[in-house]
């Protein structure tokens, strides 16, 4: 072969090298380009859940604080119903004693007196006989 031509082959060769090598390099960093923007948004992904995470932890925590109060003021407010409850019976047998002993001051009659549930108090005999007031 020529010098020429030997020439020629060599300078071909190294441009279609210098053009793949090229290419190679902006390939390689494109792909480390796109590495590096999965690591970013890999870390950010991160974050965002160690701060649901947190907030979930919050939630629960607020959650079940919550449900506590609920808890103690039902308990409370079932205490306080029994309490008004026994009130208002105490309040109700004494406003029918007041009456009772009113009425026989004046020489009345007593009205007669019920029972516990609400029902009139029988004698033995009416018990006996089913008869009714």
């Amino acid at each position: 072969m020529s010098n020429i031509s030997i020439n020629l082959l060599l300078t071909l060769t190294l441009i279609y090298t210098r053009g793949f090598n090229r290419n190679l390099y902006q390939a390689l960093q494109a792909w480390d380009d796109s590495s590096a923007s999965s690591i970013n948004f890999s870390a950010q992904v991160h974050a965002m859940v160690d701060e649901l995470t947190e907030l979930a932890k919050t939630v629960d925590k607020k959650r079940k604080n919550l449900k506590h109060e609920a808890l103690r003021d039902e308990t409370n407010v079932t205490n306080a119903e029994a309490v008004a409850e026994k009130a208002r019976s105490k309040y109700e047998s004494l406003g029918s004693e007041l009456e009772r002993a009113i009425s026989a001051s004046r020489g009345e009659s007593l009205p007669p007196q019920k029972g516990r549930f609400g029902m009139a108090r029988r004698s033995g005999a009416q018990v006996r006989f089913n008869v009714f007031m």
